[in-house]
């Protein structure tokens, strides 16, 4: 549910009532004041959160608390969401979800509406269950409408600008706004088709292991001079010519690297480095980066999310990579040699 402008009450649509607050009643007031108790997050396991709910004031700071506690958080299930009684923490608490690389998606059974639809879409891959319901309205306040405003107006912006912060072009963005301020007014809600879903990329694509073997090109390398070739077979992922780059790293695999073993679930890939016997040995009496090492040292122990495919085709991917602090993302295109 869209905030309305201050001062004017928000269209409620929870527990499958909705209810047009036009009046200060207490029975209203006593709706809200439950609504902004609530904390709609709980932890599943050490990969998966819960929400279940409306978004409320607290839930930022609900999220981030929970978040510091459980750092190894890569996905949020959604039982039902319905909307938010505060835009602006829902945009924030949207946004955060997106830059912390989670995916979301929709349980079985499950329904998301109005602001619920903006925080389902800040997923890095988004998918659903079976049986779902997504529904989607203009918004209205200060005694105007969404549609009062013309295509252009500085009024649909904020939603614009938050589509395309999370990943959308700003064409996608803007077809995607212009649709749900069309498709029901304030007061309603349309439930999109299977046919709207896929036309405005409410969901992501899922690709395959068999899409991304082949030698492909780093061409978004920042190796001035140097684009380096990656190849990717049944057995994981092979620098050909990592020799030629410049720097530590090009000492990894004629020193020691045999192969990046990687596997692909959910356009999510892993990967374990498998180094020679001795190699992290040979890297220290060099006195290499000790934060190289140190990440050498633990892809070689266990597997570890490298990077997330974000869009595949016969001649190119952009995936998100990891960067070496493990906090920020950084897109990477590979292109089909």
């Amino acid at each position: 549910m869209k905030n309305f402008k201050k001062n004017v009450r928000t269209m409620i649509f929870a527990m499958g009532i909705i209810a047009i607050a036009i009046s200060c009643s207490k029975e209203e007031d006593d709706v809200f004041k439950q609504l902004e108790k609530n904390n709609i997050f709980s932890v599943v396991d050490d990969q998966t959160v819960l929400l279940n709910g409306v978004i409320n004031s607290r839930s930022l700071n609900d999220f981030n608390e929970l978040y510091a506690k459980n750092p190894g958080l890569k996905q949020v299930n959604i039982q039902q969401c319905d909307g938010s009684i505060n835009d602006e923490i829902n945009l924030e608490l949207s946004k955060r979800v997106h830059e912390l690389g989670l995916n979301t998606h929709l349980l079985d059974n499950g329904l998301i509406a109005s602001g619920g639809v903006d925080f389902f879409l800040a997923g890095i891959t988004r998918t659903v269950g079976e049986n779902v319901k997504i529904g989607v309205h203009s918004w209205a306040g200060g005694g105007k409408t969404a549609k009062d405003f013309p295509k252009g107006h500085a009024s649909h912006q904020s939603y614009i600008d938050y589509y395309k912060a999370i990943g959308f072009s700003k064409e996608d963005a803007e077809a995607f706004y212009y649709f749900t301020i069309d498709a029901a007014p304030a007061d309603g809600m349309h439930w999109m088709t299977k046919e709207e879903i896929k036309k405005y990329k409410v969901l992501t694509p899922v690709y395959t292991s068999n899409q991304l073997k082949g030698t492909w090109v780093l061409t978004s390398s920042t190796d001035t001079g140097h684009e380096p070739q990656i190849t990717i077979d049944d057995d994981g992922l092979y620098f050909d010519d990592f020799k030629k780059v410049q720097g530590q790293w090009s000492l990894l695999a004629p020193e020691g690297m045999k192969l990046f073993a990687i596997t692909f679930k959910n356009n999510i890939v892993y990967g374990k480095l498998k180094l020679s016997n001795g190699a992290l040995d040979r890297y220290r009496s060099m006195n290499l980066n000790k934060e190289m090492l140190d990440l050498a040292e633990s892809w070689n122990k266990e597997e570890r999310e490298v990077f997330q495919v974000l869009k595949l085709d016969e001649k190119q991917v952009v995936i998100k990579a990891l960067s070496r602090d493990g906090k920020h993302y950084f897109n990477v295109t590979l292109t089909k040699k």
